[in-house]
């Protein structure tokens, strides 16, 4: 049987074997003591919050920092420019100390990205994305709710409908239609644009090998296509989707109205052909390309300030 200093000196030692352990054996002594006398071990005290506060925990401060942030200009906040505005512009109008202070409020890069995410803004990388608005607006909810969404939800209900069975498997459920009632597919246009050098960045080379990368994205390829749940709209060799190259050397018109109507006219002839008796839902996305007047419609940008020819 091992005495305590004995036993918590081996103990010390086995988790520090590069030191003597003597420190770290009389804490474990100590602990035990303060176990055997309380029956549970303190509580840490290392670590956690700091006792001293912050001047961001005074609310005239936070709220004049996010004024300020908020005040910027899109996506032109910077951490020195921010720091450089509280230590000379925002900390000197609501503490007379910082006109004295020869010492900066905030001088550390560090502490700087932690005022900036407790005051609500974070680093983000930018990406190329949807750009949303206007969506919550009164005339646009009360649209989506009394119009939009029962009449979709009608069609819904004259489409077929797919389900996975135990086995992974979708299975067509088929419509109930009332008499009179046809079948419905819905069919979705979209519209994306690639460069003919728009490839991975990963590539594998030879240890001799170089690629020098190209200074040109290449040219423009534009493709306009219908998709549905059973797939993309076409039958045989017949096919609904239209690819230009718009520009080069050819100049190549880009994709307008025009060219829409004439796919849309042989886009019909196919869903014809390829679900006969059934009702075509074509669903477009808002863009000018969908949205533009029909040929010789008047158009009040395109008129005259004033009187004239």
């Amino acid at each position: 049987r091992r005495g305590r200093i004995e036993a918590s000196l081996l103990v010390a030692e086995s988790n520090h074997p590069t030191g003597n352990g003597k420190t770290l054996a009389r804490k474990i002594r100590a602990l035990y003591l303060y176990y055997r006398t309380y029956g549970f071990l303190p509580l840490e005290t290392c670590g956690g919050k700091q006792k001293n506060r912050s001047y961001l925990d005074n609310e005239d401060v936070f709220k004049a920092c996010r004024a300020w942030l908020l005040a910027q200009k899109l996506a032109t906040v910077t951490p020195k420019g921010f720091r450089y505005a509280l230590n000379t512009q925002i900390m000197p109008r609501l503490l007379a100390s910082a006109k004295t202070s020869k010492k900066s409020l905030l001088g550390k890069t560090t502490a700087t990205y932690k005022w900036l995410n407790r005051l609500g803004f974070h680093a983000t990388t930018e990406k190329k994305g949807v750009y949303v608005d206007g969506h919550e607006r009164e005339d646009v909810i009360e649209y989506r709710q009394k119009e939009f969404l029962p009449q979709m939800a009608y069609f819904q209900s004259l489409t077929t409908n797919y389900e996975e069975d135990a086995n992974k498997v979708l299975q067509p459920i088929t419509p109930i239609l009332s008499p009179g009632e046809k079948e419905h597919v819905l069919y979705y246009h979209d519209e994306s644009c690639f460069h003919a050098k728009d490839y991975s960045t990963r590539i594998w080379l030879d240890e001799n090998q170089q690629k020098m990368p190209s200074k040109s994205k290449g040219g423009l390829i534009h493709c306009s296509d219908f998709i549905s749940l059973e797939g993309r709209l076409s039958i045989g060799q017949k096919d609904a989707r239209k690819i230009i190259y718009p520009g080069g050397p050819q100049k190549i018109p880009y994709w307008d109205t025009e060219a829409l109507l004439k796919q849309m006219d042989e886009a019909i002839d196919i869903f014809e052909e390829k679900h006969p008796n059934k009702v075509a839902v074509f669903i477009f996305d808002q863009s000018s390309a969908h949205a533009s007047k029909g040929s010789g419609a008047l158009n009040a940008f395109a008129m005259n300030l004033g009187e004239g020819g």
